[in-house]
């Protein structure tokens, strides 16, 4: 059997990356496009089971608009059983929704089973204490079992978290568990292996890199059992430049965060944080480096994590506060060379400057 294993779709998110209103409605869009990608793969390649292991939604109050987009793309599936749990962002707010097509498959806070073939699909909407000893499955099936929730290191407890050393004897063979945004497997029990698929679009700078869902083979064993699929339509990435005390001119600074992002599609979403130390006087304009690069991309800003470069003999012949202050440090520093005191003169000159000292 052929199943899709997804989850964290986060419909209706308000993508809150710094974008404008206009590109934050597009993103919250094409997450619903996303899913409906997913499914036009399930009816392509005659997907048999379809997966979505909580957090389809993004709160209590889903729109009734986004609600039916979700349930249009089930239906558009016939030949495809959907098995869906809710996570901690989403509430039962399918069960409400009146029209819901045979196709589709919902759990309760209990556990609850269906039944395809030789595979059982297991689950249930809630993390409790009690779940482990109330968990029975049948040792002649394939046995998926769905949860939403983080695992806890072997040998810990939490009430509200997976302990997956309390499943490892319950004869699962795939579990398909929700709530961590990136992608990763690991071998579970006898013969399975535990799955988070990560969520299928990135919406903010924790979430980077290539997003997409699980192709599960059951006719397959262990890591061979378990395909990766991008399918996010944006990455989201971010990166370091390196600047240095030589960097003086705007156009030192532009290059460097250039070749930064040098191979990074124009359609993707890009953070880039400036690391290093820069010399007094360097055309280090923040603002206008972030709008050319934010030209380039979808979308795209700078982190500024540069530190003022403290060369003593910038100051030391001025007849200023700086002056002086660097004079007094030149004479600590003849009687005594430390590291200390670099720092002791960046964070003078600074503070002098009218700079924030963290």
């Amino acid at each position: 059997m052929k199943i899709i294993h997804t989850a964290d779709l986060h419909l209706n998110s308000k993508m809150q990356t710094s974008l404008s209103a206009e590109k934050a409605t597009e993103r919250k869009e094409e997450l619903m496009s996303t899913f409906r990608r997913m499914t036009k793969y399930a009816k392509e390649n005659a997907i048999d089971a379809f997966i979505i292991a909580g957090d389809i939604f993004d709160g209590t109050k889903t729109p009734k608009k986004t609600v039916g987009n979700f349930i249009d793309c089930i239906k558009d599936c016939p030949e495809t059983d959907f098995y869906c749990i809710c996570g901690n962002h989403d509430a039962d707010c399918l069960k409400k929704f009146g029209d819901i097509p045979q196709n589709l498959k919902l759990f309760e806070d209990g556990w609850s089973s269906y039944t395809k073939g030789n595979v059982a699909f297991t689950g249930r909407d809630t993390i409790s204490e009690n779940m482990y000893g109330e968990l029975a499955l049948d040792p002649d099936l394939f046995n998926i079992v769905i949860l939403h929730g983080s695992i806890l290191p072997s040998g810990a407890q939490d009430k509200d978290k997976i302990t997956l050393s309390m499943l490892a004897d319950k004869k699962i063979n795939y579990l398909a568990l929700g709530h961590i945004h990136s992608f990763d497997t690991q071998p579970f029990g006898e013969k399975g292996i535990a799955c988070y698929p990560g969520c299928p679009e990135g919406r903010g700078f924790d979430e980077c890199g290539i997003k997409g869902f699980v192709l599960v083979d059951t006719e397959k064993k262990g890591a061979d059992m378990v395909q990766f699929v991008p399918v996010c339509k944006r990455q989201l990435h971010k990166v370091k430049v390196e600047i240095d005390q030589n960097d003086g001119r705007l156009s030192d600074f532009e290059k460097k965060i250039d070749d930064a992002v040098s191979e990074i599609p124009s359609s993707d979403m890009v953070e880039a944080t400036l690391c290093g130390k820069f010399r007094f006087g360097a055309e280090k304009d923040i603002t206008l480096l972030s709008c050319r690069l934010n030209e380039k991309f979808y979308f795209a800003r700078i982190k500024d994590n540069t530190s003022l470069y403290i060369d003593e003999n910038d100051y030391i012949g001025d007849i200023t506060l700086k002056g002086s202050f660097m004079r007094i440090i030149a004479n600590l520093k003849a009687e005594s060379e430390d590291d200390f005191l670099r720092d002791v003169a960046e964070c003078g000159i600074r503070a002098l400057r009218g700079e924030d000292i963290e």
